[in-house]
């Protein structure tokens, strides 16, 4: 009975018109309920575009009408509801995803893991970090601290790879003797890298770096050594606070526009 490339131009034409009214009648439908309930606007623009595929009544009265009309109308009425559901049922995931896009209601139900297992090192680490030249003076690490507002800087040598780490703790213990801060330079204050990671790295084993090496710091390094980056634990844990935060915020204004 499904004979398609039978169909005749009045019965396209009827096909046609079906289609786009089912879907006019959908949308406008939709639209109004939405407006009526309140329903944010978002939702009133976008959800007639999520209805496309919503064909199982239609299939269930044609096969019923099919068996009520034993003439050629039964016949046409399975063909029409067939034909326009396998159309809506192509377009109709495609346009549930562009509308839940453009409604801004993708991504929202994420969790901290969720956030930690679909993000790399180089989506949190901070690219713009101080590096100090292995030979600077004591003055120029304190002011390069007092300038900024992190706690560990790399240093380099003359190539500019990494060969240690300047911390809040070692400057500290560096300035205890009044004596030798004047003779001091970044080489000696510095402490040697216990792991380094690349901008790759999944994100999800950072915090298994930080409990293993006992640091709450990792520099960033790329295939040479060369530094591009730093990633500090407080800062992390910031980043994915304040994200997590960001996408709540979202969700609930969402909820009350």
């Amino acid at each position: 009975k499904l004979n398609i490339s039978s169909m005749k131009l009045p019965l396209i034409i009827m096909t046609i018109f079906y289609l786009v009214g089912r879907t006019l009648g959908k949308g406008f439908g939709a639209m109004f309920g939405a407006r009526i309930s309140g329903a944010p606007k978002t939702v009133q623009k976008y959800l007639p575009f999520c209805l496309f595929s919503q064909a199982g009544v239609a299939i269930g009265l044609s096969i019923l009408a099919a068996q009520r009309f034993h003439t050629s109308i039964g016949d046409s009425i399975v063909i029409v509801i067939t034909t326009t559901t396998f159309f809506v049922q192509i377009i109709g995931p495609p346009a549930v995803k562009w509308a839940a896009k453009k409604a801004g209601e993708i991504g929202l139900n994420i969790t901290e893991e969720d956030l930690i297992r679909n993000s790399r090192v180089k989506d949190v680490m901070n690219e713009e970090v101080p590096v100090l030249k292995e030979n600077v003076p004591l003055t120029e690490v304190l002011r390069t601290f007092g300038e900024t507002s992190y706690f560990h800087f790399p240093v380099v040598d003359d190539e500019g790879k990494l060969i240690g780490v300047v911390t809040i703790e070692t400057l500290k213990n560096s300035c205890l003797d009044p004596e030798l801060g004047a003779i001091l330079i970044a080489q000696d204050m510095m402490e040697p890298a216990k792991a380094t990671v690349s901008p790759d790295t999944p994100l999800s084993e950072i915090r298994n770096l930080f409990e293993k090496y006992n640091v709450d710091y990792l520099p960033v390094v790329d295939g040479e050594n060369k530094v591009v980056g730093m990633l500090e634990e407080h800062a992390l844990n910031k980043i994915i606070s304040d994200k997590i935060i960001e996408l709540k915020k979202k969700a609930q204004s969402l909820e009350t526009a």
